[in-house]
């Protein structure tokens, strides 16, 4: 499966606006870990703890609000695949282009809640 095909599959598992909010939030978390760990006056382990707390953030989304698996859980290069969606799904976000890039692939997203995670992601 390359990224073209994962897209899309990506996408369906993050139906729900509340799970895509703590992506984004996951998201944040791991770049700022990184960003802290190339600074010369954090310690190494800083990007390790973000990380893990990103990745804690992102698959208890999907646990708890999505009721699904972390597609990623599916294969190695799947990580790599689902590290690069949520930088896609994150820049869709910014410029408020989540909602029609799911009407382009023809998925659908779940009914929102009205919770502002709903209104906040444009589903």
């Amino acid at each position: 499966m390359g990224f073209s095909e994962f897209w899309p599959v990506y996408l369906r598992h993050h139906s729900r606006g509340g799970t895509r909010a703590a992506h984004y939030a996951a998201t944040c978390i791991g770049i700022a870990g990184f960003g802290m760990a190339i600074s010369p006056m954090a310690p190494w382990w800083v990007f390790l703890v973000a990380l893990a707390l990103s990745y804690l953030t992102a698959f208890s989304s999907h646990w708890l609000i999505e009721h699904n698996q972390p597609v990623v859980m599916r294969g190695p290069h799947l990580m790599l695949f689902g590290a690069l969606a949520d930088l896609r799904m994150c820049r869709l976000a910014l410029s408020g282009g989540v909602a029609a890039e799911f009407r382009r692939l023809g998925l659908e997203t779940a009914k929102p809640a009205g919770g502002l995670a709903d209104r906040a992601t444009g589903a």
